[in-house]
Order: structure tokens, then C-alpha cells, then sequence
């Protein structure tokens, strides 16, 4: 009897154990959930903020371009030489731009504009284009963090549902599943893509 009694006792403890451990594992990975939104909400607002740059800085360009024509010729041969912004508009036309390959050309594209920020001084010495490109160039520096807080998010993530016991037991009876760490995250959520085909389109 006495036997029988502490059995009894000793699964109660064990099921009690289990059933809190369960719970502090359900907590923990929908506290894990609402970061990663968070965090993926950040890189859309950051996306949306270079979005906002992209003609703030063509705009500048092309108001230069109405009466300083001969300091942007350099501007139109470093294009035709790097033939990015031809790629970004050919994949813009088919729909075809993802987030990696846009800012892959973004990227090479302001580094045409800071070699010739350094060939001609008027260029480099307009306060509105410096702040609004040091911005532009910030904005991708945050991208780039924000991708890598994501990842990071979503490691931790995944190790603690695919983690023996709680995570292979408890996964699926709670719904949690692994999730695939996107870099960067798709912009399916973003209804416009920055369009800076006529960034250095002077020549209109």
C-alpha cells in the first residue's frame, strides 16, 4: 500500500514537472514569436525608409544636372561602364527585383556617386546631397544590422523548438514549427520598390 502510494506520488511530481516545464516552454517561444515580428516589422520600416531617400537623392542630382551638365558626364560614363542601373530597370520591368539584388545595385550605385563626389568638389560640397546621400548610405548600414538581429532572432528560435526534451515533444502539440531565416526577409509586405533607374538619368 505504502508502495503503491509513493508510485502514485512520484508520477504526480513527474506529470506536475512536466506540465510546468511545458508551460515556461510555450511562454518562452511566444515571447520568441513577438520579437521576431518586431524585428521583422524593423527591417520593412528601414526598407521604407531608403524608399523615401532613393528620390530625395535623384531629385538633387537632376536639379544639378539643369545647369551643371559637364560635372555629371562624368556621373553618366561610371554608369554606362557599371551598367547596374540597366540590370535594376530590365528586372524592375519583369517584376523580377528582389530585395538581395536591389540593394546589391543600390550598393554599387552609391559607390559611383562617392567616387564622384571626390572628382567634383561642386557636387561634394552641396550640404542638401551629402546629408541626404550619408543618410542613404545609413540607411543601408541599418538594413544590413536589422537582417542580422533578424537571423539571429529566428537561431534561437528554431534551436529551442528542435531542443530534446521540450522542443521535439512539445513542438508540435503547441504549434511551433521551425522557421527559415531569410536574408534578407522578403518585401512582400512593401507595396512599392525604390526605383532609381533615373538616378543618374541625366541625359532626359
Amino acid at each position: 500500500m505504502n508502495a503503491t502510494k509513493g508510485i502514485l506520488i512520484g508520477l504526480g511530481i513527474l506529470v506536475f514537472m512536466g506540465l510546468f516545464g511545458a508551460m515556461g516552454f510555450y511562454n518562452s517561444l511566444v515571447g520568441m514569436e513577438e520579437s521576431i515580428i518586431s524585428m521583422d516589422s524593423q527591417v520593412k520600416n528601414m526598407y521604407e525608409r531608403r524608399t523615401d531617400l532613393v528620390p530625395q537623392v535623384a531629385a538633387v542630382v537632376k536639379k544639378y544636372a539643369e545647369y551643371e551638365r559637364g560635372t555629371f558626364e562624368g556621373i553618366v560614363k561610371l554608369r554606362e561602364a557599371s551598367g547596374n542601373l540597366a540590370t535594376l530597370q530590365n528586372m524592375g520591368k519583369e517584376g523580377k527585383v528582389t530585395s538581395a539584388e536591389y540593394s546589391s545595385l543600390l550598393t554599387s550605385t552609391l559607390s559611383t556617386l562617392k567616387i564622384t563626389m571626390e572628382a567634383y568638389p561642386q557636387l561634394k560640397a552641396d550640404t542638401q546631397f551629402t546629408n541626404l546621400f550619408t543618410t542613404l548610405e545609413g540607411s543601408e548600414n541599418r538594413i544590413r544590422v536589422e537582417i542580422k538581429n533578424y537571423n539571429d532572432a529566428i537561431a534561437v528560435y528554431n534551436l529551442q523548438v528542435r531542443s530534446f526534451p521540450y522542443g521535439k515533444i512539445f513542438s508540435g502539440i503547441f504549434g511551433f514549427s521551425a522557421k527559415e531565416r531569410i536574408n534578407p526577409p522578403e518585401e512582400k509586405e512593401i507595396k512599392v520598390v525604390p526605383d532609381v533607374e533615373n538616378l543618374l538619368d541625366i541625359g532626359q
